[in-house]
């Protein structure tokens, strides 16, 4: 069922998620012979490299990609035409945010030691959730105002406990005024009730959409 708000602008902005998926199976199955692979299964995880496995999804906002792979993107974003959309820093106006911290996501992984390339993959897969926003100068951008105080580079996400536990969208300022879709599913994100079993669910979809049934398997074995 499509949510009140959607419109031909978001189902386009869909069409775009889907078809990139649908191309990108390959290049993404390919991940598994990257050198990075080697460091990942002696436990050697770097920022660096978990961004540069991401780009594979196209969760990057530059090289042209435009966080083409990002399952989910605010209106602000999706309402920026493809053509006024750039990724390099001198005139930037979109960007991938790691909803899920970079930092964070290599402290969990390097505590779960998952063992196997497509295991790790999978891992890294089902704990990345990465946003498409806009971009630009000042302080009001609305990449730097989504996040709330404190939580630049850190997450309770995977914290006992917290609030914020199994809640990746809590991450972000309620009162920012920005609005993000689930692109998958074609619904608002509500931060007090998307988990990260949601999150699974749209991956499996992805991995149908990339012909990655076995990466889909692997994800079944991993917790939401």
């Amino acid at each position: 069922m499509i949510d009140a708000g959607w419109d031909a602008t978001m189902e386009t902005e869909r069409a775009k998620l889907e078809h990139f998926w649908r191309s990108n199976g390959p290049k993404m199955r390919s991940a598994l012979q990257s050198p990075l692979l080697g460091r990942f299964q002696a436990n050697q995880y770097r920022g660096i490299d978990v961004r540069h496995l991401h780009n594979k999804f196209g969760w990057q906002a530059g090289n042209n990609i435009h966080c083409a792979g990002a399952f989910y993107r605010t209106e602000a974003f999706m309402r920026l035409p493809d053509q006024h959309r750039c990724g390099q820093k001198k005139a930037q106006t979109v960007h991938i945010e790691h909803t899920v911290p970079i930092a964070s996501i290599v402290s969990a992984i390097t505590a779960a030691r998952p063992e196997g390339p497509s295991q790790i993959i999978t891992w890294l897969l089902a704990r990345s959730i990465t946003t498409g926003v806009a971009d630009g100068k000042g302080p009001e951008a609305e990449r730097r105002r989504i996040v709330r105080r404190g939580y630049a580079r850190r997450t309770d996400l995977f914290t006992p406990g917290h609030a914020d536990e199994n809640l990746p969208f809590r991450r972000y300022d309620a009162t920012s005024g920005t609005r993000i879709w689930d692109l998958v599913s074609r619904r608002p994100i509500d931060p007090d009730r998307f988990t990260m079993a949601d999150h699974h669910a749209n991956l499996k979809v992805a991995l149908a959409w990339a012909a990655l049934p076995d990466w889909s398997e692997q994800l079944a074995a991993i917790p939401a």
